[in-house]
Formats: structure tokens, sequence, C-alpha cells
């Protein structure tokens, strides 16, 4: 019998079907476990060379729906990323661009159950084999699809585009490119018609001018289109710190450039002070408009003062001597009249 660990990585679904049934940390086996077991238990295989190996069976048909197999033989439309972008282009209201997808798709339901016709467009049933041409865009486009049908039978009163803030109002573009243009007319305005011809280039790049937030189903499974709060943050703040570093080193080469610049200003005053210095003469001479006049030699010879009547001036001279020098003192000094010239 083949043990329950090796099938331990099998878990019901949401069917019912599955070989075992995993609640938190417990694990049950299934009566389909038993039957599956019995069944390898009784499988005698034998080895076959591959040389000379003959397949003799045919490739199993998909069985019909019945009501053990709940499943369409139809299957759902190639995901189209420009499909998407170009029913995006057209809406007048849409999802926020920071919403969830779990409130995406809660959004989803609350408005496709008031109004079940306005969401055929964004519909897949894997039973009936029903499915919307936009069936295949990813949660938000699809959340933004099931809101502007909400919002055009509602007259398109701002009111009815907020869903407790999850939608906002956009400018929707009345014209599009030629591919948009042939996508949108086999899509249908409620989207429930089917692309049997695609445009050049549809699949293999988006549509002209596409807002970028169609991408195909795929992408449920990822969060929010775009940067996370904390991306932007952390953009926001490394830019700062950029702008603060840039104002710095701007600050910082200016401040040199002036101290270099009063270093040099200094410099030159030194040299130009030291310059001016030498170039000043040290003594100056008496205006050449003046005459100068010399005081003729006298005769007589000088003297010298006798010893013993050495004193302090105003003291005891030689009377002989006062006379003689007050008798000089009163006489003329006579000029030569050439020194008068």
């Amino acid at each position: 019998m083949v043990s329950l660990e090796k099938h331990r990585e099998t878990y019901i679904s949401l069917t019912g079907i599955g070989l075992v049934n995993a609640n938190g940390g417990s694990v049950s086996p299934t009566d389909d476990f038993d039957n599956f077991s019995s069944q390898m238990a009784s499988v005698s295989p034998s080895s076959t060379n591959a040389a000379s190996y003959t397949p003799t069976l045919s490739a199993q048909v998909c069985p019909s729906p019945r009501a053990t197999f709940l499943a369409s033989t139809e299957l759902p439309p190639t995901p189209m990323p420009a499909l998407c972008d170009c029913m995006m282009q057209t809406l007048t209201c849409v999802a926020n661009p920071n919403i969830t997808r779990d409130d995406a798709l809660s959004a989803i339901s609350d408005v496709c159950d008031q109004q079940l016709n306005i969401c055929s467009g964004i519909n897949a049933n894997v039973t009936t084999g029903a499915y919307g041409a936009y069936s295949v865009c990813n949660v938000t486009s699809r959340t933004s699809f099931a809101f502007n049908q909400y919002y055009n039978i509602q007259d398109s009163g701002s009111a009815t585009c907020d869903f407790n803030g999850l939608a906002v109002l956009q400018q929707g573009s009345t014209s599009q490119s030629d591919t948009c243009s042939d996508l949108l007319r086999q899509a249908g305005a409620a989207g429930t018609g089917t692309i049997t011809s695609i445009p050049p280039g549809a699949t293999a790049t988006r549509a002209a001018g596409g807002v970028g937030s169609g991408s195909s189903g795929n992408d449920d499974r990822s969060s929010t289109p775009g940067l996370s709060a904390g991306a932007k943050a952390g953009i926001g703040v490394g830019a700062a710190v950029a702008v603060l570093a840039l104002i710095a080193v701007i600050v910082l080469f200016v401040l040199r450039r002036r101290k270099k610049r009063r270093a040099a200003a200094e410099l030159h005053a030194d040299t130009a002070a030291g310059t001016q210095t030498e170039k000043t003469p040290r003594h100056t001479e008496l205006d050449g408009g003046y005459s100068y006049h010399e005081v003729p030699a006298s005769n007589e010879r000088p003297a010298e003062l006798s010893g013993q009547h050495m004193g302090e001036l105003g003291g005891g001279y030689h009377a002989e001597q006062q006379a003689m020098l007050r008798n000089r003192a009163q006489e003329p000094i006579p000029v030569s009249p050439r020194e008068l010239e």
C-alpha cells in the first residue's frame, strides 16, 4: 500500500477532490486515498527495452462535462496585454493605482453581485466555457472595467466613482490607434465578443499609448503593479540625501574659492606696501624756491676756554670772553651780491 508520506503534497481542493484533508497541522486521508492505494498495490509493472517498445495506446480524449467532471472543453482566450491596455484607455472610472489584490477581488464581487449583467466582459466560467474578452486581464484591469460599467449605468455621477476610496476618475480617451480600434470593436462595448483577428504587433508588444495596467491574468498572483510605498519612500530619501550632498559640495567649493581669493589679495597688498616703502626716500631736500646762505668764516682763530674757568651755561665765564662773544653776535653778517641772486 502506498504510504501517506508519499502523497503528503496532495491536498483536497475547493471542489472536495483530493487524497487527504489538510487542516492546520493535521492531515487525514480521504476515501480516494484508500482507493488509490489499493489500485497502486495491485499493479505489477514490467520493464520494456526502449528500442523495442511500440506504443499501442492512443491519446485519451478530454471527457465531456458531467456531474463528476464539471469542466468545459472550451479553452479560455489567449491573454493579450494590448487588448487590456486599450480597454483601460477608454475608461473614466478606474481602480485606484494603490489598490491591493484582496480589495480589488472583494470590490469585483460586490459590484457584480449588484449588477450581474455588467460583469459579463470579465467573467470566466470553466464549467460552461463562457469567457469574457477581458477575463484574461489582471485583477486591477478587471476591477476598473466593473467600476466603469457601474459608473455608466448610474448616469456617470462623480459620487458613484468612489467605492470607499478604491476608485478614481480619469480622462478617458475617445480616440485610439488602429490596433486598439480593431481590438475594441471585436470585444464589444460589454466585453462579451471574441477576438478572432489579432492585429499585427498586438501580441508581441503593448498597443501604442497603453497605460501599462492591462497585463494578462497571470499577474493576479503578484501584488499591485508599481513601486511599493516603502520603495517610493526609499527613493525619496535617497534623492533628498543626494541633493543635500550636492549642496554641501557647492558650499565647500565656494568657501575654498573665497579663502584663496582673500589670501591672494592679502599677498598682493603686502607686496605693494613693501615696494612703496622701498621707493619712499628717507630724506627730503629743501624746496628749491628758497635761497641758501653761508656764514662767512671769521678771521679770528677759535680759542678754547681756559680749563680753570669751565662751568655750566650761565655760570662763571671769564669777563673778557663773555664780552667778545657779545660783540660778535651784534656784528652784521656780510653777504655777497652773487649769493643773494
